[in-house]
């Protein structure tokens, strides 16, 4: 503020409105909106079922049976506004949801002796399961229609699942069985 004592008068910041921050006095409004999100799991899930180095005798049936269920869940959502009168609305929104599984099952029978007077089964079942979501919103508007118009959402979901699942006799293994069922079963998305 600039005073005169003969003749008092007032300057205001040309580009300063009091009554509303945003506003300029030359009555325009500006406007920016960001926004976004990020999810990832990671998950590394081993199972094992095993006879090694042994001798195991039954006078039923055996069952080495290794299951591995696994579940992953990522959401994200991302949402920007910008509401303006003017010039100079932008609005950008995104989301991004990842799950990345390692999903290891064994089922097996290691350098051992199985004398069973039933059957022998040795089954690996994986069921892995990933679900993912992204969600975006953006919006910009105003009350005059102006050139400064911006709007962009976007987003990514990534989902990668890598593993084994065996099942096996090995190293010499000796089974003495009615029936001798070696299974290995994959199911997942």
């Amino acid at each position: 503020f600039l005073t005169n004592s003969r003749n008092a008068s007032t300057k205001a910041n040309p580009l300063q409105n009091t009554s509303d921050p945003t506003k300029l006095n030359d009555g325009t409004k500006t406007g920016r909106a960001i926004s976004g999100s990020v999810a990832v799991n990671v998950g590394v899930e081993k199972a094992k079922a095993y006879l090694e180095d042994v001798t195991f005798v039954s006078a039923g049936d055996v069952e080495i049976d290794a299951e591995n269920n696994t579940d992953l869940f990522t959401g994200t959502g991302a949402a920007a506004f910008a509401f303006t009168q003017g010039k100079a609305n932008t609005g950008i929104a995104g989301s991004l949801s990842g799950n990345w599984m390692i999903s290891d099952t064994q089922a097996y029978a290691r350098n051992s002796v199985i004398d069973a007077a039933g059957n022998v089964s040795i089954s690996a079942f994986n069921q892995p399961d990933i679900v993912s979501a992204s969600a975006s919103v953006t919006a910009v508007g105003s009350a005059r229609d102006t050139e400064a118009k911006k709007s962009i959402a976007g987003q990514l979901s990534v989902n990668e699942i890598n593993g084994d699942t065996q099942a096996f006799i090995s190293d010499g293994t000796q089974v003495t069985a009615q029936d001798l069922d070696v299974l290995t079963t994959v199911d997942g998305s």
